[in-house]
Order: structure tokens, then C-alpha cells, then sequence
């Protein structure tokens, strides 16, 4: 056997109780709680690796893994775990009208000021998906978009570790509060949402923002397709101008529609940036999963 151990707090720094600690697909060893300090101790099968699951009442959860030694103690790196954002946006996919947004709290740290966008184009729809392949449709979406990478602590609050090959920038959580409470951890869209973050690390425009999403069932991130860092230049006619290349000229609509780009989109985009701003842009085709670039 083993003993694993840990420390949970919040993103303030304090002790966080009453978290439940379980090990993927290993429920015969039950679950444990975090004390009142923020530790837990908890036993194992040694020999191998495992990965604990840390979860709370309206926290992101948390996975870690660990080797398990032999008749031994092991001490699992300190988790920070956060609230869904406390901002939280209604979309009505069966509203008539141009895309609509949705948007996360504004995050200020040492690296810049952003906030998280999400434009739904006009037409979309979304299903929950069950993992026994049960489906239902969503007409109304009440929508939040939470940063991990906030701050000194953002690296503890990730909710897993990065794979080697990939560097600690910005990850979100994006998150249907209905799918939540149904315990749905997949949404599928017909058609992908639009994510929209300032490009607050100041990567030149044109450049390639690397995506993917961390599967929790499976305990792996998944790569996705990639998005772009572009520039608002101006607003013409109530569209935005979009320098998507970084020559600093406006795109003409066949390069624009490369990547998807509407007048649809294009309008909101001009309602919610002023010119001058640069901008990750990626597409989104499924919730509720964390998503880093």
C-alpha cells in the first residue's frame, strides 16, 4: 500500500476544506475530504501511476497525477482550486438577430488586463451529450467563461498538468451552467462559438495560437484546431476591418472567410473592441471543458 497527501487551498491563499478526493477509475478506494488546514491523506495500491480527482461544491475541478511508491508516503504538488466566474450571460439560440456574446469577468494581473468573449453566431444550436450517447437539445444557455492562469497561483489552479511539449500561457474554463447541474460534462455545437481573448502577451499579429481541450474522462489534453492572433484596424459601415495576416492592411472578405469570419461577426467585434486592439482568436466546437492555448 501507499499514503497520498496534499494541500488544497483557495486562490487567496487560504486552507480549503471539505474537498472530495477521489482516484480516477479506482473506486474501491472510496474518497476522502481536505481537513480544516487544507490537507487530505489518503490510501492506495502502490506501483504505478494514478490520478486524483479533487472536487467541491460550485470549485473547478482539479486533476493531478502521482506515483504511488511502495510502502511510502507521497505528496502531491499544492492545488489551488476556483469558483465558476461569478459572471454569467443568457443566450437565447432560438432568438432571431445577428451573434450574440457572452463574457467572462475582466481579469487584471502582472501580464495585462483581458477578458474572455464568446459570440454565438445566429443559427447555432447545442446538445448535451451523456456518455452513454443520450442527447438533448439547449434553447437557452446561461454561459461563463473562468481563467485558471490568473496570477501567482495560476499555475496550481490548472486543472491538469500541461503536456511536456506545451508552455503555461492562458487557460479557461467554459462552462453552460444547465449542462453542469444535469452532470454533463460534453455540449456539442453545429457549429463552432467564436473565443475572443485580448491578446494581452502581445504575440504579433498573424501568428498561430496553438489550442486544445483537457478531456477529463480520459485524463489527457486533446489538440484542436488552431486560431489566430488578428487586429481590429478600423470600424467601416459597422464592420470591423480585420488585419488577419499582420501586414497591417485590412483583409479583404475572401481571406477573411478563410477563417470563417462573418459580417455577423465582423459587426460584433466592431460593437466590442475599439481599433487598435489585437486579439487570440480560436474557434470553439464543443463545452464544458477546459480550454488552454
Amino acid at each position: 500500500m501507499a499514503v497520498l497527501r496534499g494541500r488544497v487551498q483557495s486562490r487567496e491563499g487560504a486552507p480549503l476544506p471539505g474537498v472530495t478526493i477521489t482516484i480516477v477509475d479506482h473506486a474501491e478506494y472510496g474518497q476522502t475530504l481536505t481537513r480544516t488546514d487544507g490537507v487530505f491523506d489518503m490510501a492506495v495500491n502502490g506501483g504505478g501511476f494514478l490520478t486524483v480527482r479533487y472536487e467541491k461544491e460550485h470549485y473547478l475541478p482539479v486533476q493531478r497525477q502521482v506515483q504511488a511508491p511502495w510502502r511510502d508516503y507521497a505528496w502531491l504538488p499544492d492545488v489551488v482550486m476556483i469558483p465558476y466566474d461569478v459572471q454569467v450571460t443568457t443566450i437565447d439560440l432560438t432568438a432571431p438577430g445577428g451573434a450574440q456574446a457572452a463574457r467572462g469577468s475582466v481579469v487584471t494581473d502582472a501580464d495585462g488586463t483581458r477578458q474572455a468573449t464568446l459570440l454565438f453566431a445566429p443559427g447555432t444550436q447545442a446538445v448535451m451529450v451523456w456518455p452513454d450517447g443520450r442527447t438533448e437539445s439547449l434553447g437557452r444557455l446561461h454561459v461563463r467563461a473562468t481563467e485558471y492562469t490568473v496570477g501567482g497561483s495560476g499555475p496550481k489552479a490548472m486543472p491538469a498538468q500541461l503536456p511536456a511539449n506545451s508552455a503555461y500561457t492562458y487557460a479557461v474554463e467554459l462552462s453552460i451552467d444547465e449542462a453542469i447541474a444535469a452532470g454533463v460534462t460534453t455540449v456539442q455545437f453545429n457549429q463552432p462559438v467564436m473565443f475572443y481573448v485580448e491578446n494581452f502577451l502581445h504575440f504579433p499579429v498573424g501568428s498561430i495560437v496553438p489550442m486544445g481541450f483537457y478531456d477529463r474522462r480520459r485524463d489527457v489534453w486533446v489538440p484542436s484546431q488552431n486560431g489566430r492572433i488578428i487586429n481590429v484596424l478600423s470600424v467601416t459601415g459597422g464592420l470591423a476591418d480585420l488585419d488577419i495576416d499582420g501586414d497591417g492592411a485590412s483583409d479583404a472578405a475572401a481571406a477573411l472567410a478563410t477563417l470563417g469570419v462573418t459580417d455577423a461577426e465582423r459587426q460584433r467585434v466592431a460593437a466590442l473592441y475599439q481599433p487598435g486592439q489585437s486579439l487570440w482568436r480560436t474557434l470553439i466546437p464543443h463545452f464544458t471543458e477546459p480550454w488552454d492555448t
